[in-house]
């Protein structure tokens, strides 16, 4: 058991071992080693990438070579295993049965404001990499308590790896409102993990749909758990009959059950079905959580075809990829100087002919004498865009006649 002072102290001595801005590597463990480092980092503006402790040593070294970290943080008994990759590093610091070593003197540049690195896939360690700011992870976990109306006296039941967003998360959010949070690397099948619910008076568990299906092979339904009183579903879909069976089983038993929906770019969760809505919204990815926003992406796309799409909102930037396959087109971010990408692609591509359109025009006289590109423009700045483009592009093109 660790108290929160305990991790405070903890913080303190690795302000004095590890350098700010730095580049750590966290082998996780379900356990309060991994926890309270990934704790220390945040607070010393230490960025860690999590990773699983148990991933392939190849994929493991690969990661290091490309990212080049200047520690290492794995667990204490793991050491041996990972010799070859830590060299003559130095331990440094060595508590809570993990030690940090030191392997580069070297300082990777980073962005000010990065925070915490994450793969987009937990269980393989994708070398893709999704950045999180602390203003990112507050927010998210400070809404997501909102969502759920955690309070200290909560207490979950942790088996999800806390390097895959969704258990990152039920630690954050459940951390930020000062509940206690009880670990386990024991899985769903193991008696010892339902001693550990029962012995804990575990309040709430939050699991993939896979972990459901062996709920239901379990007949958890036929346990005494009181002091459970909520489940909480993400990482995927349940199927119909699955949902309803949850939702039935929560509201029978005073129990509340909340489908939820996100990815790791979103910090695992952006939208929530309110536990008294699942009967009649089955299925449904419910409503954004606080502070958040959901819209449907091709209602809110202007119709019409394209050669190609300038997007003209920091909102828009995010799903490039798919606006780029909704008009099957190229996309430009008007705020990374469009006209001259435009330029640049349109240039070498050979599109279709037709005049400019705009989302409340059909056509734009001012771009009809221009190279017969037909192009849309999103976002609340398209008529910044419209003028930056005909100033620098279109202007220059008449110019030249």
């Amino acid at each position: 058991t660790v108290t929160y002072q305990g991790v405070l102290d903890f913080c303190h001595t690795y302000s004095k071992n590890l350098k700010r801005r730095s580049l750590l590597f966290l082998l996780c463990q379900n356990a309060a080693g991994a926890v309270i480092n990934y704790l220390a980092c945040l607070e010393n503006d230490i960025v860690p990438l999590l990773l699983n402790a148990s991933m392939d040593e190849e994929l493991l070294a690969a990661l290091c070579q490309k990212y080049k970290p200047e520690y290492l943080c794995i667990p204490t008994d793991s050491i041996d295993k990972h010799r070859a990759l830590l060299g003559d590093g130095n331990i440094i610091l060595e508590q809570y049965r993990y030690s940090v070593i030191e392997v580069s003197s070297v300082s990777c540049p980073m962005h000010d404001k990065l925070a915490l690195l994450m793969s987009t896939s937990g269980s393989t360690g994708s070398s893709k990499l999704v950045r999180y700011s602390k203003e990112n992870l507050e927010a998210n976990a400070r809404n997501v308590a909102k969502v759920f109306e955690w309070t200290e006296k909560e207490k979950p039941i942790c088996d999800l790896p806390m390097n895959y967003t969704m258990g990152l998360n039920v630690i954050n959010s459940h951390l930020i409102v000062g509940a206690t949070v009880v670990l386990t690397d024991y899985n769903l099948m193991s008696p010892d993990y339902w001693n550990i619910v029962k012995q804990e008076q575990c309040t709430n568990f939050t699991g993939v749909p896979f972990s459901y299906s062996i709920l239901a092979k379990l007949r958890v339904q036929k346990m005494e758990l009181p002091y459970l009183t909520t489940l909480a579903e993400g990482g995927g879909r349940l199927s119909e009959n699955e949902f309803r069976m949850w939702a039935e089983y929560a509201s029978q038993h005073g129990k509340r059950f909340f489908a939820t929906f996100g990815t790791t770019e979103t910090s695992a969760r952006m939208a929530y079905l309110p536990p008294h809505l699942p009967m009649e919204k089955t299925g449904s990815i419910g409503i954004a959580i606080p502070e958040g926003e959901l819209f449907l992406l091709s209602a809110d796309l202007p119709q019409g075809k394209c050669d190609g799409v300038v997007l003209g909102c920091t909102h828009y930037s995010f799903f490039a990829s798919q606006i780029s396959a909704h008009y099957s087109a190229p996309v430009f971010d008007g705020n990374e100087g469009v006209a001259k990408r435009l330029e640049r692609v349109l240039e070498k591509i050979a599109l279709g002919r037709g005049d400019h359109i705009s989302p409340t025009e059909n056509s734009n006289n001012c771009f009809n004498f221009c190279t017969k590109k037909r192009i849309i423009f999103v976002g609340k700045s398209k008529k910044i865009n419209k003028s930056l483009y005909f100033r620098t592009y279109v202007s220059k093109k008449d110019k030249s006649k």
